[in-house]
C-alpha cells in the first residue's frame, strides 16, 4: 500500500513538472478566473522555452485552461475550435496585468490564486493573464 501511494505520487510529481517545465507549453490556469479587464494589442512569442509576450519587455503569460500550443509548435491555439494565435504575429485578447515591473502580486500569490508553477526561468518581473483570442 505504501509503495502504491509512493508510485502514485511520484507519478504526479512527474506530470506536473512535465506541464510546466518551461518547455513552450502554455502555463494554463486551474480555472476560469480572472483579473481586471484591459485589451492587449501585440503578438506572443516563444523565448527561452517560455511564451511571453513579444517586446522589449516579455511578459509571461497565463493562459485559459484550454489553450495549447499548436502541433506543430508554431502557435497556440484558444480552445478546441478557438483561434491559432502564431507565434510573433499580432493579435488582441483580454489582458489582466498581474506584475509589471516587479510590482504587484506576488510570483507565490500568482501561482495559488491561479493553480500554476512558473518556471523558474521564465520572465517574473512581468506576468499577465491573457484570454479569449482573436487573430489578425
Amino acid at each position: 500500500m505504501i509503495r502504491r501511494r509512493l508510485a502514485i505520487s511520484f507519478v504526479l510529481i512527474l506530470s506536473g513538472c512535465a506541464a510546466h517545465n518551461g518547455d513552450g507549453n502554455p502555463i494554463t490556469i486551474a480555472r476560469p478566473a480572472f483579473g481586471g479587464e484591459a485589451g492587449f494589442y501585440g503578438s506572443v512569442e516563444l523565448q527561452r522555452g517560455c511564451i511571453v509576450t513579444g517586446g522589449d519587455r516579455p511578459e509571461t503569460v497565463l493562459f485559459d485552461p484550454d489553450v495549447t500550443l499548436t502541433d506543430d509548435r508554431s502557435g497556440i491555439r484558444d480552445g478546441p475550435d478557438g483561434a491559432v494565435i502564431f507565434f510573433g504575429r499580432k493579435t488582441w485578447a483580454g489582458a489582466a496585468g498581474l506584475r509589471e515591473g516587479g510590482k504587484g502580486w506576488s510570483i507565490a500569490d500568482i501561482e495559488e490564486f491561479f493553480g500554476v508553477i512558473i518556471p523558474k526561468h521564465c520572465p517574473t518581473n512581468e506576468v499577465v493573464r491573457l484570454h479569449d483570442f482573436q487573430s489578425e
